[in-house]
């Protein structure tokens, strides 16, 4: 019974995880969905392990060790490196970009500063735009204190 229970608590949290995607970078959500197969496909082995093979247990064992070891391999530690890697290649990409110009379409220019944000790196753009909107709000609150 706790098997099962896990087995459906597993495969709930990679659904939530598959239709949220809570991550702000989409690496990030695919690493997170990747460990929570692993999570389901283990909890699933553990229930196969658990139903009686009549004469081929020795065999039953070794297939269900080689899927555990093949999971944890393929979702884990590789998915890991190719993570690693697409968000080294983002953030070069982002950062080979010169910094924005006045000259640029607004929706590029805005693009460009959502990126730079993706990655923790505020462009001017972002902290000019930061700073107007400090003034706004203290004039705002200036305005309000005095009525």
């Amino acid at each position: 019974m706790q098997l099962y229970a896990a087995m459906m608590l597993s495969f709930g949290f990679f659904a939530a995880q598959m239709a949220c995607q809570p991550m702000k970078i989409a690496q990030d959500n695919y690493l997170r969905a990747s460990c929570e197969l692993h999570i389901f496909i283990t909890t699933a082995t553990a229930l196969a392990a658990q139903v009686e093979v009549d004469e081929t247990t020795s065999d039953h064992n070794f297939a269900l060790g080689k899927i555990l070891i093949s999971s944890f391999v393929a979702l884990v530690p590789v998915a890991f490196v190719l993570v690693v890697a697409s968000k080294v290649r983002f953030v070069t990409k982002v950062l080979s970009k010169a910094d924005l110009k006045v000259d640029e379409e607004d929706d590029q220019m805005l693009l460009r500063s959502f990126e730079r944000f993706q990655i923790g790196l505020a462009s001017k753009f972002t902290k000019f735009t930061q700073a107007i909107l400090q003034l706004l709000v203290t004039i705002r609150v200036s305005l309000i204190d005095c009525s």
